[in-house]
């Protein structure tokens, strides 16, 4: 229903100069102009873009010209093959400047916005193109996803999602493309961003970036430009050329499901160069009832991806789940290797009773012959450090079944941390 009044807002206050015979209204290629209008950069950009109208191509084209966050169509228009469209003059008085003063009466009556993001301009997107002509979109969206009820999948606390996310069912998450194949199927995309957006480091801006190139791609779309200036990409999509310049690596949805947190592998006490009981320990002294619990999972098997499993009275803290009232689950990919495989897990709890924590690791997934499963559980509780090393019966991976039957499945191991320190 939401998505109907969209349209039929969309189709009541649109304006068109069709009437007055100064747009084409036919031509083989249509764009889609969507618009980020949530701050004044998003206001500069666009402006920027709706600049680059001026500029003759040579090719005929329809356009839309909609607001990225409310999906409201704010002005339509057309460039035809006549000689006076190719007119500086002609495209700057009679398509740019009523498009302009659109916008403006469209940021002006609207009420205050949240930033445009990618997930929903793409839904946005595919309502308003146009069957039977070659459809390309300009879309400026926030890249960073926020979420603030959700902070397990916000990628402003250094998040991103693995290429499998987007194989899950669309009930499972948010970032899902199933059955979504043909959404904006043959559409030539240019994405356009805030350049100013404050990533966690370059692995997480890396992450991010081919996260939606291939997000979309997995929608049907071709990625033909992303990056902060507006107006060039702008004059690339209208004259139908490309600019992306950065060729990534293609989705793998068979990789588990999980949202990575980009992170510098280094991680003090938990670096395998540091030895356990160096400065970083305090002393060997246990806390009183309550303590500060840091543990992570680490393994050196390059074809092996492992999982952990912590609670603490609470819901399990691993890669499905990673925050929760006692803390928060982090996964953390070494750099130069696939998705997940070899790697950190780790697991920050800030206010626990050891005695209510339940540990385990589980094998997720084994590629190739890989040898004995081997692993190091490292960590503190308070000022205690600890070093406990573990072994699997299995050599091979289960993805995470028989959690319920952990205490004899070779695939998992269980461990007593209480029992371990005390």
């Amino acid at each position: 229903m939401y998505r109907l009044l969209i349209v039929l807002l969309m189709a009541m206050t649109s304006f068109s100069a069709h009437a007055d015979g100064i747009c084409a209204s036919t031509a083989n290629r249509h764009a889609i102009i969507a618009l980020n209008l949530s701050s004044e950069a998003g206001n500069s950009r666009a402006n920027d873009i709706l600049q680059a109208l001026t500029v003759p191509t040579g090719n005929p084209f329809t356009f839309t010209v909609m607001d990225a966050t409310t999906g409201e169509t704010i002005f339509t228009c057309g460039i035809g093959d006549k000689a006076k469209h190719q007119k500086v003059n002609f495209r700057e008085k009679l398509i740019y400047r009523p498009a302009l003063a659109a916008k403006n009466r469209a940021r002006q009556n609207g009420a205050a916005r949240s930033s445009a993001n990618m997930l929903d301009v793409a839904d946005l997107v595919s309502m308003a193109l146009r069957p039977g002509q070659e459809n390309i979109a300009i879309i400026d969206a926030a890249m960073l996803y926020r979420d603030d009820g959700n902070p397990g999948i916000d990628f402003g606390r250094g998040l991103y999602p693995s290429d499998g996310i987007m194989g899950l069912n669309r009930t499972e998450s948010v970032f899902s493309a199933a059955g979504k194949g043909r959404l904006l199927s043959n559409t030539k995309i240019y994405l356009v961003n805030d350049g100013a957006e404050e990533y966690a480091n370059a692995a997480h801006k890396e992450g991010v970036t081919r996260f939606w190139v291939n997000f979309f791609k997995a929608l049907g779309a071709d990625v033909n430009a992303l990056g902060s200036d507006a107006g060039a990409i702008a004059r690339a999509a209208f004259a139908g050329t490309e600019m992306l310049r950065v060729d990534f690596e293609p989705a793998d949805l068979s990789v588990k499901p999980m949202m990575i947190q980009a992170r510098p592998a280094h991680l003090s006490i938990f670096d395998k160069q540091t030895t356990i009981g160096g400065a970083a320990c305090l002393s060997n002294a246990m806390p009183g009832e309550f303590g500060h619990l840091k543990v992570v999972l680490i393994w050196e098997n390059e074809g092996t991806d492992l999982d952990l499993h912590v609670s603490a009275g609470g819901s399990v803290l691993n890669h499905r789940n990673t925050v929760s009232q006692q803390g928060t689950f982090e996964k953390i990919s070494l750099p130069d290797l696939p998705q997940g495989w070899r790697g950190f897990e780790l697991v920050n709890m800030p206010h626990v009773r050891l005695a209510d924590v339940k540990l385990a690791a589980n094998i997720y997934a084994v590629r190739g012959s890989s040898g004995p499963v081997k692993a190091e559980l490292r960590g503190t509780y308070g000022a205690r450090c600890f070093s406990i090393p573990l072994e699997f019966e299995a050599s091979s991976g289960n993805r995470g079944a028989g959690a319920n039957r952990r205490s004899f499945d070779p695939h998992w191991v269980e461990v007593d941390l209480e029992g371990k320190l005390r």
